[in-house]
Parts: structure tokens; sequence; C-alpha cells
């Protein structure tokens, strides 16, 4: 991976629970690191489910290595939103991989 590829900046967010004012648990996000990386698609397939069509998408995001990500956390490009599925280190590098899917229902990102 050259890293001149890295052309998308992203922002890797930590879940928090938090109380609202009714007391019930809202999960939110804080920023855990703001990066260059380079995202690439592999697949993506469409179905439909609850009376609207759901697409999903895989992608590889290539960083530079950073301690601490794991797979609770969500990146954040813009306006779309990816869930980390896996993450893939390989320190002889100081690169990192990470397979994040993306989901759209009817066209809008949601995760």
């Amino acid at each position: 991976m050259k890293l001149g590829k890295m052309r998308y900046r992203i922002t890797i967010e930590n879940p928090i629970n938090a109380t609202d004012e009714d007391g019930f648990n809202q999960e939110t996000f804080t920023e855990f690191a703001t990066v260059w990386a380079d995202i690439t698609p592999v697949s993506s397939k469409e179905y439909f489910g609850s009376d609207q069509t759901v697409e999903e998408a895989t992608s590889k995001i290539y960083i530079r290595h950073i301690p601490g990500i794991n797979t609770l956390m969500r990146i954040r490009c813009g306006s779309r939103l990816f869930d980390i599925i896996s993450i893939l280190s390989d320190d002889r590098l100081g690169m990192t991989t990470i397979i994040a899917r993306e989901v759209y229902t009817n066209g809008q990102s949601e995760l």
C-alpha cells in the first residue's frame, strides 16, 4: 500500500453510553482519531426488507497503524458510516486493514 493513495479523511469514532433526560440509555459516539485512509470496495449485496430496499457494501479501509482500534467502533467519512467488522494489523509495515460494512436503506447511509 502506497501512502499516496490515502486520499480520504476519516474519523474513527468510539461508542459511549449516556443517559438522556428521560433516563434512557442512548449510544453516542466520540472521536477516537482522524486519519488519512484509502477506501476500496470489495463486495455488495441488495435485498428487500420491511417494505424498503437495503443495500450493503463491504470495503477495505487502509490506514497507518493506530493502537486501540476495536470492532465496537465505527468509521465516518463525510456522510458515510462504516461498521467495523474486523481489523488486520501488519506491524512489519505499520499498516492496518479494516474490513468494514456500509448499509444503505432507500439510498441513505445508516448504522
